[in-house]
C-alpha cells in the first residue's frame, strides 16, 4: 500500500515564503482536498507533493527496467514499453533494478488520435472516470494495478468501464531510481 507523507515542507520564491512548515499524510486510496484563500500555498504544496513544479501532475508507475538485446524495457507487469534509443545511455545504470516510470497526462493519447510515429507504444487500460473539460477530456484509467490520468482529444468516444488503447510519447518519459525515491536520473535534456 502506498501513502504520501510530507513533513515540515517549505517553499520560497525569492523573499516570499509560499509554504511554511507544511505537514500532510495521505493514506492509500484516500481523497484529500486542500481548502484555503487564494495565494495561501495550496497549489504550491500540491506541486511539491507531486515532485515537480508544473502542471499537469505526472503519472508515477512502479516498474522494473529489463535489459534485452541491447535495449531497455520498462516492465510494469500490465504493460512493457521500450526506453527510447536516445535515452538508453542515460538510463543504462537502472538495468535490472526497480524504478519509477513517469509520464505526464498530456503525453498519453487515445490511439485513434495519436501521432502516427507513436502508435507502437500502446497500453491497454479500462476507463474509470471521464471528465470532459472543453478543449480536452481527462480520463482516469486502470492498466493492470496501475492508475493513470490521460488527457485525450475531444473526439475520443469512450464509456465508463470500457477498454481503451492509449499511446504514450516515450520521448517525454522519465525514469526515477526507486531508492532514494523519486531521484531523477540525469537525461541531458
Amino acid at each position: 500500500m502506498a501513502r504520501v507523507i510530507l513533513e515540515n515542507i517549505s517553499k520560497n520564491f525569492g523573499t516570499v515564503q509560499a509554504v511554511k512548515d507544511f505537514n500532510l499524510m495521505v493514506e492509500d486510496k484516500e481523497f484529500v482536498i486542500l481548502v484555503g484563500p487564494s495565494g495561501c500555498g495550496k497549489s504550491t504544496a500540491l506541486r511539491m507533493a507531486a515532485g515537480f513544479i508544473g502542471s499537469p501532475v505526472m503519472n508515477f508507475i512502479p516498474c522494473r527496467i529489463v535489459a534485452e538485446d541491447g535495449r531497455l524495457i520498462i516492465d510494469a507487469e500490465a504493460f512493457q514499453l521500450p526506453v527510447p534509443e536516445k535515452k538508453v545511455t542515460y538510463y543504462q545504470k537502472l538495468a535490472g533494478s526497480e524504478a519509477i516510470f513517469g509520464i505526464r497526462p498530456n503525453d498519453i493519447y487515445d490511439r485513434l488520435y495519436a501521432p502516427e510515429h507513436l502508435k507502437g507504444n500502446a497500453v491497454r487500460a479500462v476507463v474509470d472516470v471521464i471528465e470532459p473539460l472543453g478543449s480536452e477530456i481527462h480520463l482516469n484509467v486502470t492498466a493492470g494495478k496501475h492508475n493513470l490520468v490521460a488527457m485525450v482529444d475531444t473526439q475520443t468516444i469512450v464509456r465508463m468501464h470500457q477498454e481503451i488503447e492509449l499511446v504514450l510519447d516515450l520521448n517525454k518519459m522519465h525514469l526515477f531510481e526507486k531508492d532514494p525515491a523519486n531521484l531523477r536520473v540525469k537525461t541531458g535534456s
